[in-house]
């Protein structure tokens, strides 16, 4: 067992390993402060702050190439939360949608392959709708199983996303989006 450490916090939580031994998590970076920061641990670096703009971040995945995926967190008084992704080369602007007529924005990014295809949700006047960004950022929405809102879990290296999809029904099913 090897103790990864903190960012200078007291605490520090890992969330995802890749098969090169880097791990993704959240670290406080202060004693005294109740936000955490995603960070990045590899072998030979330890543990690093990822950059970010807001209030706290969190990991949530990260592929075998390195890349990680998160959200970032406007906190109590903004309310909103923003899909990230944080490359080898640094941050990737994932392409957001957070109109007037949705406040506030609930985007999140769940899960990165290798490809630097990152899935995930954001918030639509209707209800959350599954997404895939490519690796340069750019959104794509999944279609549903005929109800309003869908959300993606997880993404495999040949672009393959699993989440839940409403149905014209009302009912959550398992969905498969190839």
């Amino acid at each position: 067992m090897q103790d990864l450490g903190t960012l200078g916090g007291r605490n520090s939580f890992a969330v995802a390993i890749n098969a090169l031994g880097q791990v993704a998590g959240n670290s406080q970076t202060d004693p005294e402060a109740p936000f955490s920061y995603a960070f990045l641990w590899s072998p030979g670096e330890g543990m690093q702050l990822l950059a970010n703009d807001y209030i706290q971040t969190h990991a949530t995945a990260i592929s075998d190439a390195g890349d990680v995926a998160g959200i970032g967190d406007g906190g109590y008084y903004y309310g909103s939360t923003y899909a990230l992704r944080w490359a080898p080369t640094g941050p990737v602007t994932l392409q957001q949608t957070c109109g007037l007529d949705v406040y506030p924005c609930g985007n999140e990014a769940t899960d990165i392959n290798s490809g630097g295809l990152v899935t995930g949700s954001v918030a639509t006047a209707t209800g959350q709708r599954a997404t895939r960004w490519s690796a340069d950022g750019q959104i794509q929405y999944l279609p549903t199983l005929g109800g309003a809102s869908s959300r993606a879990v997880a993404i495999n290296w040949l672009g393959q996303v699993a989440g839940e999809s409403q149905t014209t029904g009302g009912a959550v099913h398992a969905a498969l989006w190839r």
